[in-house]
């Protein structure tokens, strides 16, 4: 009846809808504090065994960035209403080549900061199955090493010898690394998933196993010219300083667009006079007063910069004396372990002694790995700050395909 009414033309106005009372809040009952006990009485007895070895598919850490910058969707939506865009388009602001010229390249700097993001993202989760990876391996040799002193008090426990630890304190270290070894998986997965998202895989029953020379060069930037460099090359500045002080008119909403991220009341209209209105058009008024927040804005984002800059530098080089420190424990337990190594070739019983040791290096390797790969994502932040993350990996080359490779152990 309404669609022919409207078909019709019908004068008749529809009835206003009927009123509705306000909506009460939720009455919950009273009740007595009760038992929370945990029941796991529906759990099988022991964990899961630990799952095959899965398929695998490398990506190396230069195809990473350039995946995800790729992949983003942000810069390539800007990047189509850039190539999109042309004087005919506009039906408000001015008319010129040269001012659609601007815009173009103000959206194209738009879409290379969403790149550079979204490409800082990925170098991150990238770093972080590094070390999720390399640590799952060193657990798993701890485990086994667990698993063979467990054995062996076991049967010293069967011919009624004394034990050098307590086999309950054995099953519970045991218990322990099974856990950690479970959290690792756990990260593992969370890691694929975030990693396929951002890269644009395929999904499907594959893990991505992380390609990387993790050869640590120690570095010393120059911070005076790594600020100068990231000044003048970040697509963020770069954009600032391109509606600030190349504006043209059909830029003026993508300006108050930027300023209302800032503050929703500096992207609102003036709802005044900004200047005589004898002097300059309302249009130029407010051309004018968004150049000048603009120019406001991107002197404080230089002052932000600089110091971001600064801060990653100085980080850069403080996580390289972390590498060394770890390196150092490294080396502190394999000398352990040679010296055990030799008491034990001289008939003495040094088993129990090499197995602690074994593992203590197990965690100092994990611990040098971790600080490592800090020192990765520390050296790829200070990249991002200066706007080069992308250098050496420009998005828009040819990528090559995620090759699969042999299963990891």
């Amino acid at each position: 009846m309404g669609l022919v009414c409207l078909a019709s033309g019908c004068a008749h106005a529809a009835s206003p809808p009927p009123f509705q009372p306000p909506v009460l809040p939720p009455d919950l009952p009273a009740v007595v504090q009760s038992s929370l006990a945990v029941d796991t009485s529906a759990l099988p007895k022991d964990a899961h065994p630990y799952p095959a070895d899965a398929s695998y598919r490398g990506l190396t850490e230069a195809d990473c960035p350039r995946l995800a910058a790729r992949a983003s969707t942000l810069g390539n939506l800007l990047d189509q209403k850039a190539q999109a865009w042309s004087p005919s388009r506009s039906t408000w602001f001015l008319r010129s080549e040269n001012s659609s010229e601007q815009t173009r390249i103000v959206l194209q700097l738009a879409a290379d900061e969403a790149r550079h993001r979204s490409a800082g993202d990925a170098m991150e989760a990238f770093y972080h199955l590094i070390e999720a990876e390399g640590r799952r391996a060193l657990l798993l040799l701890g485990l086994k090493e667990v698993n063979e002193s467990l054995m062996r008090a076991e049967e010293l426990q069967v011919k009624g010898l004394p034990l050098p630890v307590e086999t309950e304190v054995i099953r519970k270290q045991l218990t322990d690394l099974r856990s950690d070894e479970a959290r690792l998986r756990i990260t593992i997965h969370q890691l694929n998933g975030r990693l396929k998202v951002l890269l644009g895989l395929s999904s499907g029953d594959y893990s991505v196993w992380p390609l990387a020379d993790l050869r640590v060069d120690p570095e010393e930037p120059d911070i005076d010219q790594a600020v100068d460099y990231g000044l003048n090359h970040r697509p963020d500045l770069a954009l600032l300083r391109m509606l600030a002080y190349c504006p043209d008119a059909n830029s003026l909403a993508i300006a108050t667009q930027t300023l209302a991220v800032v503050s929703p009341l500096l992207g609102e209209a003036a709802s005044s006079p900004c200047c005589p209105w004898h002097l300059v058009r309302g249009d130029d008024c407010q051309t004018e007063r968004v150049r000048q927040q603009l120019q406001s804005l991107l002197m404080e984002r230089q002052r932000q910069v600089t110091e971001e800059i600064r801060q990653a530098a100085g980080v850069l080089g403080d996580r390289i004396q972390l590498v060394i420190l770890a390196r150092q424990k490294v080396e502190i337990e394999e000398r352990r372990i040679r010296e055990l190594e030799e008491k034990k070739e001289k008939g003495l019983d040094a088993e129990e002694e090499l197995s602690t040791a074994r593992l203590n290096l197990y965690e100092a390797q994990g611990e040098q790995l971790r600080e490592v790969v800090n020192w990765k994502i520390a050296r790829a932040q200070l990249r991002q700050e200066q706007g080069r993350l992308l250098e050496e990996a420009p998005w828009a080359d040819n990528v090559a395909p995620v090759a699969p490779t042999e299963s990891a152990p």
